[in-house]
């Protein structure tokens, strides 16, 4: 069973293809391994009114990952949950993913806040290849589509599964 999303965007803002031997399942466990991941370190971003206000904060990034469930949701795909969704997914072929970039800063009075997430909808097709489709679907820009991609990249260069 493909796991695509009945709505993914046919506008698609980044794309790469890269040269990848192993199959669609250790993708999925590797994109597993993102969810919850937080940045390497902090980065300056406007603040939560972006026309209004040019002040900067210090932001940090945290990542959802979801996978498409039935062609109409998404699931959580986590290494909790794997165990679950590899038995549903071929050796080749597509799978939609849906990464919410979530950013949290303090305030000068150490107040926590939470700026608008940036949310991504990525298709990943192995067939001897891996292709990779990023399309930004919500939010600011504070994270750029090939961030995604690059994301992805460095996990499955690090991943050991």
């Amino acid at each position: 069973m493909e796991r695509i999303h009945y709505h993914f965007p046919a506008e698609i803002d980044f794309e790469r293809n890269y040269g990848y031997s192993a199959d669609l399942r250790y993708l999925i466990k590797a994109v597993a391994g993102i969810h919850g991941k937080t940045g390497s370190s902090e980065f300056e971003t406007p603040g939560p009114d972006i026309g209004a206000h040019q002040n900067m904060v210090r932001a940090k990034r945290e990542v959802a990952v979801e996978i498409s469930e039935k062609r109409m949701d998404f699931l959580p795909l986590t290494p909790q949950n794997l165990a679950a969704v590899l038995p549903t997914v071929q050796h080749h072929g597509m799978v939609d993913f849906r990464f919410t970039v979530k950013y949290s800063y303090f305030d000068k009075n150490f107040n926590k806040g939470v700026l608008q997430n940036d949310v991504f909808l990525v298709r990943a097709t192995v067939d001897g290849n891996l292709n990779l489709q990023v399309a930004a679907v919500d939010g600011q820009g504070r994270t750029l589509p090939e961030e995604i991609a690059n994301t992805i990249e460095t996990q499955l260069k690090r991943f050991k599964g």
